[in-house]
């Protein structure tokens, strides 16, 4: 392995994480590129790389494990230590017969929920004991960190079993008040679904996914919520609506009554995140919070996800916010630009209402 190529990948990192850059992709024949404040720049200081660097690479990121994964199946997805100070999220796979390396650039530092700017309702759904929790949102929004900033609050507040099953893991809880064992899949465990299947029957007390994309893991997640553990779940999607219809639709008729009625019982709340330009550069994360309360939870009985916005909408209740509402909130503050804020909201015409709007006491 050259060292020149260990030297060149420092100091992509070091120009990533001084740039404030979120992604760092990697691909034969183009320059690296940068993602930041949202925006995809090229890092052309480096010039063009070839094939052979990107095969260096490949091999300088990719530990044993990882070597024969890739081999195997084309792609391999690894969490490193940069420093003290970073980690980074690495996923290697092929373009055109040649590596292509992406990486996503995190903090050593585990953010907490004030940190992230969350409403402070965030912060009482960490004190709860059981059910299910959602962390929503479309690719690149802060799902994977908000997961984490959860788990911290309640490992920094009481003393539990937290179980959290990841691909990779990107953010390593320090030990506090709880026990918390940080399970890799494809290391640890052979996937989502076993990692759960193996947590049934044992002292456990907090089990969250950073991924649920399958039947077989929403199952087993939901078998052990309703035996009275909190579950705290990551899905990728847009809205509250397509989250929930995502996890039922593999299920056919005659087992979605049973299933409906099970989450209606469970559900405690659903958090949907973005990613918004900040005003004087950066992001800021924006929330919109579904508690559950009586009312929700009869939508969800009778599968009616579509009116659920509409509820957002109008209601308050127990800490509810709109994504329309959390982004009025930052334009009137001027931390957002009511240009970029219009490019989120799901209704305009009443977002220009919130946003004219004068201050409502909670």
């Amino acid at each position: 392995m050259s060292s020149q190529t260990d030297v060149f990948f420092q100091r992509i990192l070091t120009a990533a994480t001084t740039r404030g850059a979120s992604d760092v992709h990697f691909v034969a024949g183009q320059p690296p590129f940068m993602r930041i404040d949202g925006a995809l720049v090229p890092y052309e200081e480096e010039g063009v790389l070839s094939s052979s660097v990107m095969e260096e690479l490949a091999e300088l990121v990719l530990d044993a494990q990882a070597r024969q994964e890739f081999a195997v199946k084309k792609r391999a997805v690894v969490a490193r230590a940069v420093g003290a100070r970073a980690r980074v999220k690495i996923i290697v796979e092929y373009r055109q017969g040649s590596p292509a390396m992406s990486l996503h650039v995190l903090t050593a530092h585990v953010p907490t929920l004030q940190e992230l700017g969350l409403p402070k309702v965030m912060e009482e759904l960490a004190r709860a004991r059981k059910g299910l929790i959602l962390i929503i949102g479309p690719h690149d929004s802060g799902r994977t960190t908000t997961v984490a900033s959860l788990l911290d609050a309640i490992n920094a507040a009481r003393a539990e079993r937290i179980v959290s099953l990841e691909d990779p893991v990107e953010y390593v809880l320090e030990p506090r008040k709880s026990l918390v064992e940080q399970r890799e899949v494809g290391r640890d465990v052979p996937g989502f679904a076993d990692g759960l299947r193996a947590l049934k029957d044992t002292d456990v007390n907090v089990v969250a996914v950073s991924s649920l994309d399958d039947r077989a893991a929403f199952e087993t997640l939901m078998d052990l919520v309703e035996g009275g553990r909190l579950g705290i779940a990551a899905v990728e999607a847009e809205t509250v609506d397509e989250a929930l219809e995502f996890l039922v639709q593999s299920f056919a008729a005659h087992e979605r009554e049973r299933l409906l009625h099970a989450l209606a019982e469970v559900l405690v709340a659903v958090a949907g995140l973005r990613l918004v330009s900040r005003v004087g550069g950066g992001r800021v994360q924006v929330a919109e919070v579904l508690v559950v309360t009586a009312p929700v939870r009869a939508l969800v009985r009778d599968g009616r996800f579509a009116q659920i916005s509409s509820w957002m909408t109008s209601s308050r209740e127990g800490g509810t916010i709109s994504l329309d509402r959390a982004l009025a909130e930052l334009v009137k503050t001027g931390e957002v630009l009511m240009e970029d804020a219009l490019a989120e909201v799901a209704d305009k015409e009443n977002f220009q209402r919130l946003v004219q709007a004068r201050p409502v006491s909670a």
